[in-house]
């Protein structure tokens, strides 16, 4: 199963997987995607989750922080 958000210019993939889960993001470059960020784990469980919990927070943190500075730059 694959779950795709976009943020802005980033886009976010969220794949699970037999063997755990999966994340990938990406932002926009000219006409293109490029990856900024590929991270697997293998294990789902209690813990599994809480990191992967952790590490989809810490990235749109850190998106959203992107953002808001980017357009206080603009003007």
């Amino acid at each position: 199963m694959e779950e795709i958000y976009e943020i802005g210019k980033y886009r976010i993939t969220i794949s699970t997987t037999s063997a755990g889960k999966s994340i990938k993001v990406s932002r926009h470059v000219g006409n293109v995607w490029g990856v900024l960020l590929i991270a697997d784990i293998n294990h789902v469980d209690k813990h599994g989750d809480i990191i992967f919990n952790s590490l989809i927070y810490n990235i749109i943190h850190q998106i959203v922080k992107d953002l808001f500075e980017g357009k206080s730059n603009e003007g």
